[in-house]
């Protein structure tokens, strides 16, 4: 397989297989049990809130999703995550350490037995800087991972907080790559997105940009230029009212930043996937930050994707060049993940 040619969806999701055993069984797994709805479906509730019970596609065999994937969505590697609702920062910390390390085995034992398919992207305590620090090492050192997919907030606590700016610092000196995705629960104004699925169409876009320009303003990138950083939605709102922050800088408003460039620059140093379902809206992103920044994201199993799959649609983009469209397929996540070794 030819990884620099290869289409690579950075945006997965897939389910433990701990968790579907467990569950199926009437057993609880790290805090999630199975309960069923007022209507008699199937769900699956933690202390933090209740969701759907995990959908018959995204709970096939590895075997039968990279076939899928490829016959379908013409995905060649799948770089995949837990769920937005599963980080696991809500945990006591013994009982997330004991959950980070179940996953990540199955992680890099799916990555071993896939031939170069799956990319897994682990998951970290981040509630607790030494224990995301004792399993990043072993996840990298031991396990071999690569990447880690991360939330967009710590139990409310934003990225630019000295204690988790630590932890992304050490994954940074690990050399492994980040991928952020906005948590399900937890978000800003929930409570105000209750109607008309708000919660996605308006809290996704709203967590991912405080994600990305809270870690700008921390400093991190300038004390850290080769960190690689990916953030899943296009990055959210950001790219389209960066004038607000600038306009806020040249008043002296943001008080407290510790950035060395105005924040518009800082947009170019993340890499983003490209589901963010408009094409003008592409083509602004296009023009923020580079076609080398952009990945492929489909959001796999949920119902994110692009209408005829995320692959389809940026080769048939008529504002792309060839050389951008190899770019966003593969060529960019070929570097973000260093899928040809470290």
């Amino acid at each position: 397989m030819n990884l620099e040619t290869t289409c690579v969806d950075t945006h997965s999701h897939f389910y433990p297989s701990g968790m579907l055993i467990e569950l199926e069984a009437g057993r609880s797994w790290h805090g999630w049990t199975a309960v069923a709805g007022p209507d008699g479906s199937r769900l699956m509730r933690c202390d933090a809130g209740t969701v759907a019970w995990p959908s018959a596609k995204g709970a096939k065999s590895w075997e039968e999703r990279i076939t899928d994937r490829r016959v379908q969505e013409h995905v060649d590697v799948d770089a995949t995550m837990v769920p937005a609702y599963m980080f696991g920062y809500d945990m006591p910390v013994a009982e997330a350490i004991a959950y980070c390390r179940e996953v990540n085995d199955e992680l890099a034992d799916l990555e071993r037995r896939s031939a170069g398919r799956v990319v897994g992207l682990g998951v970290l305590p981040l509630q607790d800087p030494e224990a995301t620090e004792a399993e990043l090492e072993r996840a990298v050192k031991d396990l071999g991972l690569r990447g880690f997919g991360i939330g967009t907030n710590v139990e409310g606590a934003n990225f630019d907080e000295p204690w988790i700016v630590r932890s992304l610092e050490a994954i940074v000196d690990a050399d492994a790559a980040i991928m952020m995705h906005p948590n399900w629960f937890g978000k800003p104004a929930q409570d105000r997105l209750k109607r008309y699925y708000f919660g996605n169409s308006f809290g996704v876009p709203l967590e991912a940009g405080l994600a990305v320009m809270s870690i700008a303003y921390s400093g991190l990138l300038d004390r850290k230029p080769e960190a690689r950083i990916g953030v899943t939605h296009g990055g959210g709102w950001v790219a389209y009212g960066i004038g607000r922050l600038l306009l806020r800088t040249s008043q002296g408003l943001d008080t407290g930043a510790t950035m060395e460039e105005p924040a518009d620059v800082y947009l170019r140093r993340f890499y983003y996937d490209c589901l963010i379902h408009d094409e003008l809206s592409l083509e602004l992103l296009v023009r923020r930050v580079g076609a080398d920044k952009l990945m492929i994201g489909t959001d796999y199993p949920y119902q994110g994707d692009m209408p005829g799959g995320s692959v389809n649609w940026i080769r048939g983009m008529g504002t792309l060049s060839t050389r951008e469209k190899e770019m966003i397929l593969g060529g960019n996540a070929h570097r973000f993940l260093k899928l040809g070794g470290r």
